[in-house]
């Protein structure tokens, strides 16, 4: 896809770059203050999405961009590490919104007692939340430090 003769995707690879992280940084202190996630668990929640949905669009314009190019190691490389932090990023978008609904008031109250009858529930969504936060944003960084490199020495 190009705009003004220029590939759209080194545009939309920012986007996954900034929100991926940014969700790790308001989730994890939501794991440890009950306050932080009632105050801040929405804003987690929208940046996962974000995060989630531009991942998306950037698999979805590299893989035009892929076919104006070729192919490469490098490229592949990066291809393969961005689809997977596009997965782990739709992944971390329902974890985010399934643990903001178990812990947030304003859920239905039959989830919220579920939550409250098996306190598990909300231990291992945290733990889910909590690894797949990080694991999204180390495979955001190592797909754009590949495609960095698959740019400036490909």
């Amino acid at each position: 896809m190009l705009a003004a003769s220029l590939p759209l995707h080194p545009l939309f690879v920012h986007v996954p770059v900034v929100f991926i992280p940014l969700t790790l940084i308001v989730v994890l202190p939501g794991l440890f203050s009950r306050r932080w996630e009632r105050r801040f668990g929405f804003l987690a929640v929208a940046f996962a999405v974000i995060a989630a949905v531009s991942a998306w669009l950037a698999t979805f314009t590299g893989e035009d961009l892929l076919h104006r190019v070729g192919s490469s190691g490098l490229v592949d490389k990066h291809r393969e590490l961005g689809e997977t932090a596009r997965n782990l990023a739709f992944a971390l978008a329902a974890f985010v919104t399934a643990r903001w609904f178990a812990v947030s008031e304003s859920s239905p109250a039959r989830i919220r007692g579920l939550v409250e009858r098996r306190p598990w529930i909300e231990t291992l969504l945290a733990a889910a939340t909590s690894l797949c936060a990080v694991a999204a944003t180390v495979w955001a960084v190592l797909a754009g430090h590949s495609g960095a490199v698959a740019v400036w020495n490909g």
